[in-house]
C-alpha cells in the first residue's frame, strides 16, 4: 500500500468523520479501518488536530510565515 501525505485540513475532516462513526457506536479499530489508517495513525492525529477546525488550520499557517517561533502560542492567546 502506497503511503500518502494528507495535508492538515484532510485530517482534521478524516478526524470527524471518525468521531461520527464513534458516536455511532463503531470502536476505534472500525473507525480507522473506514478511513484506511491504523489505530496509531488515528491516535497521533486526534492528538495532534483534535480540537482544531479548518480555519485554525489556516491562521496557524499565517502565523507560521509571519512568526514561526512563538506561532502557535499567539495564535492561542488572542484568538487571531
Amino acid at each position: 500500500m502506497p503511503n500518502r501525505r494528507y495535508n492538515a485540513e484532510d485530517n482534521i475532516h478524516k478526524l470527524r468523520e471518525a468521531e461520527v462513526s464513534l458516536a455511532q457506536g463503531s470502536g476505534i479499530s472500525q473507525a480507522s479501518k473506514q478511513l484506511g489508517i491504523t489505530d496509531q495513525t488515528y491516535c497521533r492525529r486526534r492528538k495532534s488536530y483534535g480540537g482544531m477546525k479548518v480555519d485554525h488550520v489556516e491562521r496557524l499557517r499565517k502565523w507560521r510565515t509571519r512568526t514561526p517561533d512563538n506561532a502557535i502560542a499567539m495564535l492561542f492567546s488572542n484568538g487571531t
